[in-house]
Formats: structure tokens, C-alpha cells, sequence
């Protein structure tokens, strides 16, 4: 595997001067590795695309950037003078069209519909960074004293009764085990990635996704203080259910298709 060519921007400019500008402008989420922003940052690299970058606060309301891109979410991506697209498909999407020679989809119509679906369990709703979030949630709403702008994040996720956090969790530990098998009957073919022979978007998402479940050393990803106690917080049943095959392969991929340390 080849490391990806550090293009990142190693510092946030203002998003005024972000909006104002024309060609590739990123706002991703800060302080914490938010999956969907960081695996969107190691796909411009690996595409070589360079970009501009912003910061998405988080547990803040961001008046500006969600009145520019509609939503009160990140990442976003814009180009040019299109719309700003903030879902993770259409994020993709914006990627293949403007760096097609590095593809990030499979070739094959089967392995590109295969790749699709993944991703979708992975990054969508109900999916499986959907229901860890709302597993991680849940012991602070046990507690009875969640902060207002927590409360809000819950509600984005529509964090309910306890019957749903039981049905995420078991959703994540299904998952867990479907992905290890996917991989091992990958490697049985003699394939070190998810989909394809190649590297795809997948292994981009899972690697970045996987953090949710166990978490790299602080010099790796440097995660604000006031956020550790959320993100390095570990379940024993999920740990349980990552094969060491997806830890083995979450770890390839952050050593050379991602930049270390991140940047948050």
C-alpha cells in the first residue's frame, strides 16, 4: 500500500474566507474524529485533490456554515459555484467526477453495487455509525444530566427509549460480524481489502468508522480533552465483535492511506 500525499491544509482559515473562495472547500468537524469528516479528508488525499478547510464546532450551532450549506452538519463539500453537498454519497459522488483516474468505486457493476450497500450500513442512516452514536449516548442520558447541546446531538440522531438503544446496539455487533465476514472470505481470495482487489471507499469508511469501536493512541488522534471521556470510552461487546482482521485491517489503512497524527 502507498501512503496518500499529504495535501491537507494544516490549519483552519475563517469560513468566510472559505466561502468566498472558488474551487475545493471542505468544512469538516473539529476537536473529535468525526468518521464522516475524516475519511472525507484521507479521500481528497488519496485523490490528490487539493482543498480548502474549515471547522465545523462541534455541539455548537454554526449559524454560517449551516445557512451557506442548508444543513447543521459536516462535512461539507464545495466546488465552484455548485450547491455545498453534505451526505457521504453525494460527497463520494463530487470525488469520482473530479479525480476519476484515482477511483474510489469499483469497475465491476457487481463489486460497485456491493461497495454501495456497505458504505450505506457504514455512513447512512441506521447504519452503523448512526446506531454508535446513539450507544454512545446513552450512558449520559442515564445519568439524567445531559447538557442542552447534547441533548440537541441526541435528537439529530433521534435518541429515544431504551428498546431502541437495545436494537442499535445489537445492529452494531451484526454488523461487526457481517464485515469480518466479508474480509475473511476477501482474504481467503487472496484480496486485503473489503470490495475489491483495490483499495475503495469502504475501506476509507470502515477504517475511519472503526474509531467509534476502539480507539487509537491520543498521539494518533488527538481528541480534545473535554470530548475523551465519549470517544475513548470502549464496549466490551463490541471489542468482542470486531475480529481482529478488521482491527488488523482499520490499522492498514490508517498507516497508509491516512495521515497520522489526524488532524482535528
Amino acid at each position: 500500500m502507498r501512503k496518500s500525499a499529504r495535501l491537507e491544509v494544516m490549519q483552519y482559515e475563517s469560513f468566510d474566507s472559505l466561502r468566498e473562495a472558488g474551487g475545493l472547500r471542505l468544512v469538516c468537524v473539529s476537536q473529535v474524529p468525526s468518521p464522516w469528516s475524516q475519511s472525507a479528508r484521507a479521500m481528497l488525499d488519496y485523490k490528490r485533490l487539493p482543498y480548502r478547510l474549515a471547522a465545523f464546532e462541534p455541539l455548537r450551532d454554526n449559524p454560517e456554515i449551516t445557512a451557506w450549506a442548508g444543513t447543521c452538519s459536516a462535512p461539507v463539500l464545495a466546488w465552484n459555484d455548485e450547491a455545498p453537498v453534505n451526505r457521504w454519497n453525494d460527497i463520494l459522488l463530487l470525488l469520482e467526477r473530479l479525480a476519476p483516474a484515482r477511483p474510489l468505486l469499483p469497475a465491476t457493476y457487481e463489486e460497485r453495487v456491493q461497495a454501495f450497500g456497505i458504505a450505506q450500513e457504514i455512513c447512512g442512516e441506521l447504519g452503523f455509525g448512526w446506531n454508535r452514536r446513539l450507544c454512545q449516548l446513552q450512558p449520559l442520558y442515564d445519568s439524567g444530566t445531559v447538557p442542552p447541546p447534547l441533548k440537541r446531538f441526541g435528537q439529530k440522531y433521534g435518541y429515544g427509549r431504551e428498546e431502541e438503544v437495545n436494537c442499535a446496539r445489537q445492529r452494531v455487533v451484526g454488523f461487526l460480524h457481517y464485515l469480518g465476514g466479508v474480509l475473511e472470505r476477501q482474504e481467503a481470495n487472496g484480496r486485503r481489502f473489503l470490495v475489491s482487489a483495490d483499495v475503495t471507499a469502504v475501506d476509507f469508511y470502515w477504517a475511519a468508522f472503526s474509531l467509534l469501536i476502539k480507539a487509537r493512541p491520543l498521539a494518533d488522534v488527538p481528541i480534545a480533552a473535554p470530548f475523551q471521556p465519549l470517544f475513548l470510552a470502549e464496549d466490551k461487546a463490541f471489542l468482542a465483535a470486531m475480529s481482529p482482521a478488521l482491527e488488523a485491517h482499520r490499522d492498514r489503512m490508517l498507516e497508509n492511506y491516512f495521515n497520522l497524527p489526524l488532524f482535528l
